[in-house]
C-alpha cells in the first residue's frame, strides 16, 4: 500500500512540474514576442504546393509592415503611416489575433519571428525582424 502511495505522489510531482514548465515556456514566448517587429519577408503557397509570386506592388507594400505587440494583449499594426488596434493572444505557440486568423509560430527569438498561417487555402510564411 505504502508503494502505491508513494508512486501515485511520484507521478502528481511530475505532473505539477510538466504544468510549471509549460507555464514558463509560454510566458518566454509572451515576453519574446512583445515589441516591435518588422516584416521582411513573405510567401503564399497555393493549394497544390506552388510558390505563389508576390507582385511588385504586394512587396513594396510589405515593407512597411510593422507589428507591435504590447503585454496587454494590444497588436498595433503599422502600414504606411496608418495604423489600426488588434488584440492578440498566444497559446502552444500559436498566434491568435483578433481578426480571427490563427499563426502558427514556427520560429521565435529575441530577434526573428517566423509565423504560417492558412488563408482561403494558401499558406501564407512571413518572416519578421524585431526592431525595438
Amino acid at each position: 500500500m505504502k508503494k502505491i502511495v508513494n508512486t501515485a505522489i511520484a507521478f502528481l510531482c511530475l505532473a505539477i512540474l510538466a504544468t510549471i514548465s509549460s507555464c514558463s515556456s509560454e510566458q518566454m514566448n509572451n515576453e519574446k514576442i512583445l515589441g516591435k517587429w518588422h516584416i521582411v519577408k513573405a510567401k503564399m503557397l497555393a493549394p497544390n504546393g506552388e510558390v505563389q509570386d508576390l507582385t511588385q506592388e504586394e512587396i513594396e507594400r510589405i515593407s512597411y509592415i510593422n507589428w507591435t505587440f504590447l503585454s496587454d494583449g494590444t497588436l498595433i499594426v503599422d502600414v504606411q503611416n496608418e495604423s489600426g488596434t488588434l488584440s492578440w493572444e498566444l497559446e502552444n505557440n500559436i498566434l491568435v489575433v483578433s481578426t480571427g486568423i490563427e499563426y502558427h509560430i514556427e520560429k521565435l527569438t529575441s530577434k526573428k519571428m517566423i509565423l504560417k498561417a492558412e488563408l482561403n487555402g494558401y499558406t501564407v510564411i512571413m518572416q519578421f525582424n524585431k526592431i525595438e
